[in-house]
């Protein structure tokens, strides 16, 4: 966890695009963790999604996409919703793990990214003006679901 108690990214430090960002380390035990402060995530995450963006053929999901790359008239935000017991059922199916574990990590994911955009981009989002388009996969499955939104981008790029 980095701190503020969000999930670090994988993708702290890039050599290969010529991004290096500071990082801080902690020894908290005999495992060392590596973090980068909350403005370097920041500006690592925001420089990252903005030069996917630029190549013309990027399909980012989440990391505050629908806010970083709100200006952009080639952009495409979609928020997926589905019924809390739905998102738990799929979760513990593939997950293969309990109910009760299964709705501790949905609601866990949920509070990360409320918590995320809201203290990154002070942003609420359950906020629907920030997408295009919100699919219940409640009431839709993944393939129609999948294919509306490729017809909507074919038809708007």
């Amino acid at each position: 966890m980095s701190p503020g108690g969000f999930p670090l990214s994988s993708a702290a430090y890039f050599p290969e695009f010529g991004l290096e960002f500071p990082y801080v380390m902690e020894r908290e035990s005999d495992e060392v963790a590596t973090y980068l402060d909350r403005g370097t995530y920041q500006l690592l995450i925001t420089t990252l999604l903005q030069d996917y963006g630029d190549t013309g053929k990027a399909v980012i999901v989440g990391r505050a996409s629908q806010i970083i790359m709100a200006g952009r008239d080639d952009a495409f935000h979609v928020k997926i919703i589905a019924p809390f017991q739905a998102r738990c059922q799929r979760i513990m199916e593939a997950q293969e793990m309990s109910l009760d574990a299964a709705k501790d990590l949905v609601e866990q994911h949920d509070r990360w990214r409320q918590l995320y955009l809201k203290n990154y981009h002070n942003a609420d989002w359950d906020d629907l003006l920030l997408y295009h388009l919100t699919i219940n996969t409640g009431k839709m499955d993944a393939e129609d679901a999948v294919d509306l939104m490729v017809r909507y981008a074919a038809r708007n790029n």
